[in-house]
């Protein structure tokens, strides 16, 4: 119906906001958690690479995911990858 440019840059620009605060969440529960009362800038520092890591991973999976017909044959070649 669509192609894989369109799907891949909607899917990612709705995901936005999700991939933004899912991180933030888990980075304060931990960071603190754990015993890390660094300065925030480290804090921050560590937040921006949690963050543009969950939005690497995102954008592998939905370019995966749009590269096949077959939900199975995504799964292998996610794993193979």
């Amino acid at each position: 119906m669509y192609g894989l440019t369109p799907y891949f840059l909607t899917k990612i620009a709705i995901e936005i906001p999700v991939l933004l605060i899912q991180p933030l969440l888990m980075l304060t529960l931990i960071y603190w958690g754990i015993g890390l009362n660094d300065p925030t800038e480290k804090f921050f520092r560590y937040y921006l690479i949690l963050m543009l890591l969950a939005q690497v991973a995102a954008g592998f999976g939905y370019c995966i995911s749009a590269s096949f017909n077959n939900p199975d044959s995504a799964i292998a070649a996610s794993a193979i990858v």
